[in-house]
């Protein structure tokens, strides 16, 4: 993390902070607006695995009305500028052994430093092109960099240098999630069929695949695919948080919640199934437990937007105007910051119906 991203995150943390001790207005005097639809909340998020290597997920941005593209990595609000090489790239000698080069990359990607990672696997690659590891890594970097064009390029030489079936099923999955990025869905599931003809108990390709499957409008077979992934793999809280999705599109609330809570206890840090199911409880009314869920994001993530525009939206329904307007001033403005003008201004015109001239 930067020093100038550090910056701005205390900088948002300082307004977020004032708009919430500035909100101390007199809730005689503000109208209480219009019940608002579940149907106009921040729509819910799926979730993938972008790295063969670690649990991490992708994290999702606000969603608008268009799909979310959840496939993209995520970056930081201030993506560091690209590292030159006379600054923090270590310098390498002619002779040292290039798989020394490749580890220092891999740690420095694990460490979040994406842009030492390319530098440092430019060189290693310059050295030894025939390093189907290095192309490997270089395009998870590019992924989380959000530069698809990259990230296929790379993998697809990677694809071309090595032989060994379980790195093959990596590299198709992870390519499959660049192409899903991209909006390419057939060759996304290609490549997801490609993972599973090689190895079918490899259970995230059956989550992206199901993903693709419910993002085109059949909730059935996302469904079974979800179903085949816990099958091969009873842990993995992405298909539950998906699965639940799914439910959600078909109506079925309460088996959505479920799918919900499986994903949290296989994973208490899961920000994006929390959001879902409180979601989900705002569906049935259940405000209590909606309200538990979305403080849990926010303990998570006091920059996702979402969970105070929802939760802005839960004090409506209860007929507390005062802390509505709070949550609805902190949303628009991380939506702002974010740049997602489209629920900036929705949570905007949430309170001007609360705060009438």
């Amino acid at each position: 993390m930067t020093p100038l991203f550090l910056h701005r995150r205390s900088a948002i943390l300082d307004a977020i902070r004032t708009v919430i001790l500035s909100s101390t207005v007199l809730t005689s005097t503000i109208a209480i607006a219009p019940a608002l639809q579940a149907q106009s909340l921040p729509k819910a998020h799926h979730t993938h695995t972008v790295d063969p290597h670690t649990t991490d997920r992708v994290a999702v941005r606000p969603v608008t009305a268009q799909p979310s593209r959840v496939a993209q990595a995520s970056t930081p609000d201030d993506p560091t500028a690209a590292t030159s090489e006379t600054s923090t790239t270590p310098a390498l000698s002619d002779t040292q052994p290039i798989e020394e080069v490749v580890a220092q990359a891999i740690a420095d990607y694990q460490a979040g430093d994406y842009d030492q990672t390319i530098a440092l696997l430019d060189r290693a690659i310059a050295r030894d092109p025939s390093n189907a590891n290095a192309y490997r890594y270089r395009g998870l970097a590019y992924h989380r960099q959000g530069q698809y064009s990259e990230t296929i390029a790379n993998y697809d030489q990677a694809l071309a240098l090595t032989t060994d079936p379980e790195i093959q099923v990596k590299l198709y999955s992870d390519r499959g999630l660049a192409h899903y990025a991209t909006g390419d869905y057939i060759r996304a599931v290609s490549d997801y069929d490609s993972a599973i003809a090689l190895d079918e108990t490899y259970a995230p390709a059956y989550n992206h695949r199901g993903v693709i499957r419910y993002t085109q409008g059949d909730h059935a077979s996302a469904i079974a695919d979800y179903d085949t992934a816990l099958r091969y793999d009873a842990d993995y809280a992405p298909a539950y948080n998906n699965r639940g999705l799914a439910y959600m599109a078909q109506g079925a609330t309460a088996q959505a919640i479920a799918n919900y809570t499986q994903a949290v206890r296989r994973d208490e840090s899961y920000r994006d199934a929390y959001y879902n199911r409180g979601n989900a409880y705002f569906y049935q009314a259940d405000y209590t437990n909606a309200l538990t869920d979305l403080n849990a994001v926010i303990a998570l993530d006091e920059f996702y937007a979402n969970a105070y525009f929802v939760r802005g939206a839960i004090a409506e329904q209860i007929g507390d105007p005062a802390a509505a307007i709070t949550d609805y001033q902190v949303a628009a403005l991380l939506y702002e910051r974010q740049g997602n003008t489209l629920w900036q201004e929705r949570a905007l015109d949430r309170l001007k119906v609360l705060q009438p001239q």
